[in-house]
């Protein structure tokens, strides 16, 4: 079944196409990829998604509900979030925080409770730190609930930015380059990571890398962005012998 359906999606910066007439879907429950050379688009797509950009042409439609022109916090409450490629955790918050604000999207106190600190802020406030507390205990990162986000090693901290999306209510996460900046080991671990969270937590993911390992490793299937046109899509083996693909992106000894 089909959880996001993109048709001619088309973007223009003045005279510029950065996304040109893009036709894609991700299936429930699948993992797929958006490849492509820097300036391809791929970023740009992730924004039209979230609604940080609004489409020039084309529609984007998740579950049945059109999302061109929603605003952005409507859309994280659909039940899409994301990540980026330069870390956006919370550094001088602990962790169990950082999990906290990424459920408050759907906190329904108001300003004034907030302020003043009334007995619905402290009542919600408790249930959200117990729920963090128990998600995170679920996806084995309890133990380091108290500790400053700005203080983990660096996989963690990319790993906390996924958690906190998924912390959302999140259905579909657009993961930005996850593993920019990982060693090999780091870059196998977040391989497992994303590959439990979709195969056993139910999550369905968008992934923008340039770690090819991790793509070939870790994607059910890719599409290959090229001056914001599709220029490919298929398997992991059938994009990896693809000649367009290594003519624009992989090179010649892939």
């Amino acid at each position: 079944m089909e959880m996001l359906n993109v048709k001619d999606l088309t973007i223009k910066f003045g005279g510029l196409v950065a996304v040109d007439h893009l036709n894609f879907n991700v299936k429930k429950g699948e993992i797929v990829s958006l490849i492509g050379p820097n300036g391809a688009g791929k970023t740009t797509v992730f924004n039209l998604l979230t609604g940080l950009y609004t489409p020039t042409e084309g529609s984007i439609v998740f579950e049945g509900k059109e999302l061109s022109g929603m605003r952005s916090q409507d859309i994280v409450k659909l039940g899409i979030a994301r990540t980026f490629q330069n870390i956006r955790v919370y550094t001088k918050l602990r962790v169990v925080e950082n999990i906290m604000v990424g459920s408050h999207i759907h906190t329904d106190y108001n300003m004034l409770d907030a302020i003043f600190r009334t007995k619905r802020f402290y009542q919600q406030e408790k249930e959200k730190y117990e729920a963090a507390m128990a998600f995170l205990e679920s996806m084995h990162f309890a133990e380091k609930a108290d500790m400053y986000a700005g203080s983990l090693p660096y996989a963690d901290m990319r790993r906390l930015e996924i958690l906190r999306a998924m912390a959302s209510n999140a259905k579909l996460l657009l993961l930005d380059e996850p593993a920019a900046g990982m060693n090999p080991q780091e870059s196998e671990e977040l391989v497992q990571f994303i590959s439990k969270i979709a195969r056993e937590d139910g999550y369905t993911i968008l992934l923008i890398e340039h770690d090819m390992n991790v793509v070939m490793n870790v994607a059910d299937r890719i599409y290959v962005l090229d001056y914001g046109k599709l220029i490919a899509d298929g398997l992991p083996a059938e994009i990896k012998t693809n000649p367009k693909v290594i003519r624009a992106y992989l090179g010649g000894n892939q």
